[in-house]
């Protein structure tokens, strides 16, 4: 089996949940002997936190036109593969019945929360890829109810959920010495992420006040100017700490020792952090939105979306102890079920699928 990978996202992204997703792939399929892979990309590529530099992989570098046009122009040399699939929409500018196409659909951010051209251009793209594709994978099956809502036209004989998985760094560890003083957050805080609840949670409770807990961010770029002001008028300027640029098994020590993540966004296709979560024993204060009811081992600590009573009572339950060890039971249950390798796996019978077609 050929199959050749577009790997344009690792430009588009320096961190993120598809970067990660990608080089799952690339890790999984460079190593399976009945494979042969061939990856396009660009000299930026290794820039990115998740990409996967120990890999041998055939490599065909992009040299032409910035990327905020190529990111639009299709393929034009496939290189006589079996399968293309792209990291982020582009399709083959020559296509043909022997080559098989595959899209994998992550999320509906655009189509929700973008406007103007940007959003448009982005519809049109997607579309293409969708319905030219012989396979499309989505992460959810929330993701999936969203595509056919939006995309009726596209096929729904060639819809496959596949899940994503959990890295086997996380995991629980020894937490006898830890105080567990402070909340989590991880991920980017812009948009529908909607960072300003925990804000506001911090402001109204006072069980949070009490108990002095502090949120430690991980990810999502430096604080701006304007967040640090924000928390200065807020009286926060010493309550929220940020950690960038750490790997999986820091983040893990991290997970370990938070009284809690929060994630209190509005929509999301997946939602890897509160998975890592899970695996890790840490429990997840989160929004019933979207996806992540899906991807959570327990109901107990999800909240009716900005509501900030009901997540100040949710961090109230955790004080009990053997109500915490249910839930972080349950939660590492759920996720050692969701791994990576099932998730490639599962790609894979999509892939020798649509050959058979």
């Amino acid at each position: 089996m050929k199959i050749f990978y577009d790997d344009i996202i690792f430009e588009l992204q320096s961190a993120g949940g598809i970067s990660k997703y990608w080089s799952k792939l690339i890790e999984f399929f460079s190593i399976n002997k009945n494979i042969h892979l061939i990856n396009l990309q660009h000299k930026d590529s290794c820039k990115n936190v998740f990409y996967p530099k120990n890999k041998k992989i055939g490599v065909y570098q992009e040299k032409y036109f910035p990327l905020k046009i190529r990111r639009y122009l299709p393929i034009f040399n496939t290189h006589k593969c079996d399968i293309f699939h792209s990291s982020y929409f582009r399709t083959p500018f020559f296509s043909n019945k022997k080559l098989k196409q595959v899209v994998t659909v992550h999320d509906f951010m655009y189509e929700f929360f973008d406007t103007g051209l940007r959003k448009s251009i982005h519809i049109w793209q997607k579309r293409k890829a969708m319905l030219n594709a012989d396979a499309i994978i989505c992460v959810s099956e929330h993701t999936k109810k969203d595509l056919i809502r939006l995309y009726p036209e596209v096929r729904k004989d060639a819809l496959f959920v596949v899940p994503n998985g959990v890295d086997v760094e996380f995991k629980v560890v020894s937490q006898d010495n830890y105080k567990k003083d402070f909340l989590l957050y991880v991920g980017n805080r812009m948009g529908c992420k909607n960072f300003k609840f925990i804000l506001n949670l911090m402001k109204s409770s006072k069980f949070i006040q009490e108990k002095e807990f502090y949120v430690v961010c991980v990810g999502g770029g430096m604080f701006t100017n304007k967040e640090l002001n924000s928390f200065r008028k807020l009286g926060f300027e010493n309550k929220i700490k940020q950690v960038l640029c750490i790997d999986n098994q820091e983040l893990n020590i991290l997970y370990n020792k938070a009284y809690a993540l929060l994630f209190p966004s509005q929509y999301e296709g997946f939602g890897i952090p509160a998975l890592e979560a899970q695996a890790s024993g840490c429990p997840v204060i989160y929004a019933k939105t979207s996806s992540l009811p899906e991807v959570m081992g327990y109901k107990e600590l999800g909240y009716t979306l900005d509501s900030l009573e009901e997540a100040d009572a949710k961090l109230k339950l955790l004080e009990n102890s053997s109500f915490r060890q249910e839930i972080v039971n349950k939660g590492v249950d759920y996720a050692s079920k969701l791994t990576w390798k099932n998730s490639i796996n599962l790609t894979y019978e999509v892939y020798k699928k649509v050959l058979k077609q």
